[in-house]
């Protein structure tokens, strides 16, 4: 069973050293220490020898002790003042990697002057170990005053607002503090409780992992390698400590503020993997669910420190800094929470079986509505070309009847005459050709029929020129392909004279009892026709509307059973999602499960 209160950085040489980190503890920079600390025995570490502090230092006690290192309380002789003194734990062992971070510190300090910073006074060796001599601040941390409860929404802002203007100074000197968190927030002077802290009285600390902008090896962590503190750290921070920049310390101010108005960091788990992979997979709970007072601007805000991309959150500390003063003056912030689409995306992110669950429950009765659509469309397509086909069909039957009625007549002796003016001892009959044609006006004048029958050739008779060729492209075309393939037919649905229509063509195939007709009239505009000419099209239009209205009705009923069932699906699988992400919150929050999981709060 690995012991949760000792950490190693993420390295696979390291991690042999020692068991699997604590997510409360700061992540040591590399190898040498974890091995120097595991080779040295027990009894060295804190002997007295380690009182021996350099010349014009007076040892005056302990103050506090971590896994590398120690602070004692120490007076400052040449200018009588309490200072502390911060050194290696063991004399003698320190690394260059741990000289590196002590030097890392006092560059970043030495380069920083705001009173909302602990200040250095003095650094340097004795006796081969590093120190730092530092502002003394006599009041604990911010994490001793923390002790898993609430704080009033105006105290913590007020207090989060001040360590986002004290560490906007720090990234306007190009330092990246890389360990925000309240372990490493010294308060000046004791006070009774975290309600009576003033901002004041708040220090910034521990710049031993701090990253330099404009020195990339002052930093001392190599590609990919993992520092800080996992329950304050950013995503991206987790991934790689190189990729932390401002954001990075954003977020855990971000963590800071939910961890002082819900008495709870956002993310915790017994081991440093385990709050990593909650980190990089979950979304926090909402203030408002832990925290029923806190306003929600102020929500808002701190949800906005906690995005997952640093992109979403504030620009600069200042930023954050100014909208925490306009939530305590009152005025409207500037944040804003994340839009639906948005939030669906990272909901679905987070939960790609729930959000497939839902895509289908959506989709699928979707798919079935459009399919029945476009089944009802093609219905009518096709009852509409039916038809058609059946009616051309009978117009050509009945033309052939009339030719054939027409041969009768002539064979049984009597003179037909086709002139529109009656001639006496004859029988005024319509010329064959016509036939058609005259059918067509009677159809269309008929109140029972919606059709329009119309013929054109490339020959039309002198009588009809005008009306006789091609009108438009779909008569050409229908010339053009009929004459070349006489037994096709061709139709198209478009819309005429703003209404849907089939435009159906057939050919008009000359036959022997036709040439000779054809080719003797004086006024036949060709003399030459064969049998098996195309003589003209035959054009059917047939609006759709009627056809519409029927096949609509008849599939009113299973577009509501449809829209029923992907009503009931959608809401089936919603309520699943949310009945489901109601027991999942309750599992991440403070519940039975978790009494085993060691303080949010870093030594």
């Amino acid at each position: 069973m690995s012991d949760p209160n000792q950490t190693l950085p993420d390295d696979p040489n390291q991690r042999a050293v020692g068991p699997e980190p604590n997510p409360d503890e700061t992540t040591p920079l590399g190898p040498d220490a974890a091995a120097t600390q595991a080779k040295v025995p027990p009894a060295r570490r804190g002997s007295s020898d380690l009182m021996d502090l350099p010349p014009g230092y007076l040892f005056e006690g302990k103050i506090a002790s971590g896994a590398m290192g120690i602070v004692y309380r120490a007076r400052q002789v040449s200018l009588n003042r309490t200072v502390a003194f911060k050194m290696i734990l063991m004399r003698g062992a320190a690394t260059p990697e741990i000289k590196g971070r002590f030097e890392v510190e006092a560059q970043a300090l030495g380069r920083l002057s705001h009173p909302g910073i602990i200040q250095v006074y003095d650094h340097g060796e004795y006796h081969g170990n590093p120190f730092l001599v530092m502002e003394m601040c006599q009041g604990g941390n911010l994490g001793n005053l923390l002790v898993r409860r609430q704080v009033a929404p105006r105290q913590s802002a007020l207090l989060v607002a001040t360590l986002a203007e004290s560490l906007d100074a720090a990234h306007q000197a190009g330092i990246i503090h890389r360990d925000i968190k309240p372990s490493n927030i010294l308060v000046k002077e004791p006070v009774e409780s975290i309600d009576f802290l003033q901002p004041a009285q708040l220090r910034i600390a521990d710049f031993g992992l701090a990253k330099q902008l404009d020195n990339e090896d002052a930093g001392l962590t190599r590609a990919g390698q993992l520092v800080g503190t996992a329950l304050y750290m950013a995503p991206e921070q987790v991934r790689s400590a190189n990729q932390a920049g401002p954001a990075a310390d954003i977020y855990a101010l971000g963590t800071i503020l939910y961890e002082l108005l819900t008495g709870r960091v956002p993310f915790q788990a017994p081991t440093f993997m385990a709050v990593v992979r909650l980190l990089e997979k979950e979304d926090p709970l909402p203030v408002s669910r832990l925290a029923y007072n806190c306003p929600a601007d102020l929500e808002t805000i701190c949800l906005k420190c906690l995005s997952k991309s640093p992109g979403l959150r504030y620009a600069t500390a200042a930023d954050l800094a100014a909208d925490l003063r306009r939530f305590l003056a009152g005025e409207p912030i500037l944040a804003r929470r994340p839009g639906w689409l948005e939030s669906a995306g990272r909901w679905a992110r987070k939960r790609p079986a729930a959000a497939t669950l839902v895509l289908l429950a959506t989709l699928s009765p979707l798919a079935g509505v459009l399919y029945i659509q476009w089944l009802a469309g093609e219905l009518v397509r096709h009852t509409a070309l039916e038809s058609v086909i059946q009616q051309a069909d009978l117009l050509l039957h009945a033309n052939d009847e009339y030719s054939d009625i027409v041969k009768k007549v002539r064979d049984s002796g009597y003179q037909v005459t086709h002139d529109p003016l009656p001639e006496k001892n004859k029988v005024p009959l319509s010329i064959p050709a016509t036939f058609i044609h005259d059918i067509g006006h009677r159809l269309e004048k008929s109140p029972t029929s919606d059709i329009d029958v119309r013929l054109y050739s490339e020959y039309p008779f002198p009588w009809r020129v005008k009306e006789g060729g091609p009108r438009d492209e779909f008569e050409r075309e229908a010339l053009k392909r009929l004459e070349a393939h006489p037994s096709d037919e061709y139709h198209r649905f478009e819309t005429k004279d703003g209404k849907r229509v089939l435009r159906y063509a057939i050919a008009r195939v000359l036959k022997e009892s036709c040439v000779e007709c054809h080719n003797t009239r004086a006024d036949s505009p060709k003399k030459n026709w064969k049998v098996g000419d195309v003589r003209g099209i035959l054009e059917i239009t047939r609006p759709l509307m009627r056809d519409e209205n029927e096949v609509r009705q008849r599939v009113r009923g299973p577009l509501w059973a449809v829209t029923v069932l992907s009503g009931g699906l959608i809401l089936a699988a919603v309520g699943a999602i949310v009945s489901r992400g109601r027991r999942t919150g309750g599992s991440r929050g403070d519940s039975p499960s978790m009494a085993g999981i060691p303080n949010s709060r870093g030594a």
